[in-house]
């Protein structure tokens, strides 16, 4: 808003040109300002159209639209430049353009904790989603630092039984089962979930996220059925809650398909997740995390069933996938690769025991010495070597 006060005690005629000038650039000005504000307002109803149908991609063209006219408007110290630009680092997030995500979110960090204070909820968000850039880089203890930090934060502002505060206990969790934390993963889930109940809000996509995390953990600790039993819950949770083709569901069907293949039915898990790959495809492309997950989910697939040739060039393409996504400093990066591993040893490739020492490498330098899958990689040298 332009507020313009001109305050005449007497003038002469001589300056009655001038005053009219004036007034004519105020009302330019203000005009301008209203059109500018009216053409926002419909990008952003366009904008958030396109995220929550997960249309990410378009979503980003629409926040950069809107960015480009507050940047003019307001310029870039005003907290609706502050939450626009928030908007763009979650949807960088969300197309695994991870090093964007990462240079937008610190920076959203910055704005909102100089604009508005560390006691606003809208930094209090900026620091969760700068928590999951690191947690999608594979940084974990960075992660969980940040999300341990911003949990205390909420409990003495918004008190526990608080959605935010939930969310954030689920986001904890997850970070605990990425660090190989299974059992503290596994009790911090089942907290949130009675959370949930406590406050009656279990039709919403935190609490069928936190029934799927449940299953996905679950799955972690060889528990295939209890996994498969909570893994159909959160999809018919998710099918009443979110567009057919959404990616957020086909995930949770790609992981459907990992829990048949957990339990010898292999080829029920090739047609699905190949059906995810084709929806992901059409909807997003294939350059995302959730295809190169799918892909990778193929692989074992493939390897289970004894057709290596095909396993492998799959675990090709997923390798390189990832390599463009995350580099290949990177624990999931590490994981496909111990899967080429496998899929040489299997096939008397001698390029084997070369990829393996690779995995552990890799592992030895972003994962605690008492993860699981870098144990699981170190049983396997010693046996082979």
């Amino acid at each position: 808003m332009i507020t313009i006060v001109i305050i005449l005690f007497g003038v002469g005629k001589s300056h009655k040109m001038i005053i009219r000038t004036l007034i004519l650039l105020c009302f330019i000005l203000v005009s301008s300002s209203l059109v500018q504000a009216q053409n926002t307002d419909a990008l952003e109803d366009q904008y958030y159209e396109y995220y929550n149908n997960g249309d990410f991609n378009n979503a980003i063209k629409y926040a950069l639209k809107i960015l480009n006219i507050q940047e003019k408007s307001i310029g870039k110290n005003h907290p609706d430049y502050a939450f626009t630009l928030g908007n763009l680092g979650v949807n960088y997030l969300a197309v695994s353009q991870y090093d964007k995500a990462l240079a937008i979110n610190l920076e959203v960090v910055e704005l909102r904790k100089r604009i508005l204070g560390v006691e606003d909820e809208e930094y209090h968000l900026a620091l969760g989603n700068l928590a999951s850039t690191y947690s999608k880089l594979g940084q974990y203890p960075k992660a969980l630092t940040i999300n341990l930090e911003l949990l205390e934060i909420r409990e003495r502002i918004i008190g526990k039984k608080h959605l935010d505060y939930i969310q954030t206990s689920q986001n904890i969790a997850s970070n605990y089962s990425k660090l190989g934390q299974y059992q503290k993963a596994l009790e911090s889930y089942l907290e949130v979930i009675k959370m949930y109940n406590d406050i009656s809000n279990t039709e919403t996509q935190g609490y069928a996220m936190a029934i799927n995390n449940l299953a996905s953990t679950y799955y972690k600790l060889g528990d295939f059925h209890k996994s498969l039993e909570y893994r159909t819950k959160g999809l018919s949770l998710f099918e009443n809650l979110v567009p057919k083709g959404h990616p957020v569901l086909l995930k949770v069907i790609k992981e459907l398909g990992n829990n048949f293949g957990a339990l010898d039915d292999d080829f029920i898990a090739v047609d699905t997740i190949n059906y995810v790959l084709k929806k992901i495809e059409s909807n997003l492309g294939k350059e995302n995390e959730y295809y190169a997950l799918g892909l990778q989910s193929l692989v074992i697939c493939y390897y289970n069933i004894k057709n290596y040739s095909r396993a492998l060039n799959l675990c090709n393409e997923t390798l390189s996938m990832q390599q463009k996504l995350l580099g290949k400093i990177n624990p999931d990066y590490a994981n496909t690769l111990f899967i080429l591993s496998q899929i040489y040893f299997a096939t008397g490739d001698n390029r084997g025991m070369q990829t393996l020492l690779e995995v552990i490498d890799i592992q030895e330098r972003t994962l605690p010495r008492d993860h699981p899958y870098y144990l699981r990689t170190l049983g396997y040298y010693q046996i082979i070597k």
